[in-house]
């Protein structure tokens, strides 16, 4: 009986933890407390082919997606690492901050619909806060980005299919500028 209970023990223990390279005790997230400085209308910002649709977005967030050439990164199905070309859209991020010390970003970690919700919002959250770690590498400040993940709460495509998970493993960065 004492084996059965240390055996169940041992079951619960390893059920709870994180499954990746997840650290909790340094995963950069400030989990941003005040979000209505960002303008959560910039979330219909695309149509449902993926362009840009900057009709109803906030003129900060234009001006940092024309600065930068995008405001979200593409990720791989149940990855959290940026290859080259959203290394390119965060580094024009990290440039349109430079340009305007006033500025704050939010960085929002999204997946697709696959998988549990516990799983998605811990993936969000890496997600986002790899956009976090490569700003601060390219010299912006850590106090001027927030993370938050939304797991796969608020997909960008819906549907199930191939594209429509491709287009919701991202991270968006939202603009602000005071």
């Amino acid at each position: 009986m004492r084996i059965l209970s240390i055996f169940l023990l041992l079951f619960l223990v390893t059920a709870c933890e994180v499954p990746g390279d997840y650290d909790s005790s340094d995963n950069g997230s400030d989990n941003y407390d005040n979000q209505d400085d960002y303008n959560d209308d910039d979330a219909g910002a695309y149509d449902e082919d993926g362009a840009y649709d900057d009709s109803s977005m906030s003129k900060d967030q234009a001006d940092m997606i024309k600065t930068a050439g995008g405001d979200r990164v593409l990720f791989d199905f149940d990855s959290s690492k940026l290859d080259a070309s959203d290394r390119k859209v965060v580094q024009g991020i990290s440039k349109w901050m430079n340009k305007r010390s006033g500025s704050t970003v939010l960085v929002e970690g999204h997946c697709d619909e696959r998988g549990t919700r516990e799983y998605n919002l811990a993936l969000g959250e890496r997600r986002a806060t790899a956009v976090k770690k490569y700003l601060t590498s390219l010299g912006i400040s850590s106090s001027r980005v927030s993370t938050t993940t939304y797991g796969k709460e608020r997909p960008a495509v819906q549907g199930s299919s191939a594209d429509a998970w491709r287009q919701n493993r991202r991270a968006e960065v939202k603009a602000n500028v005071k």
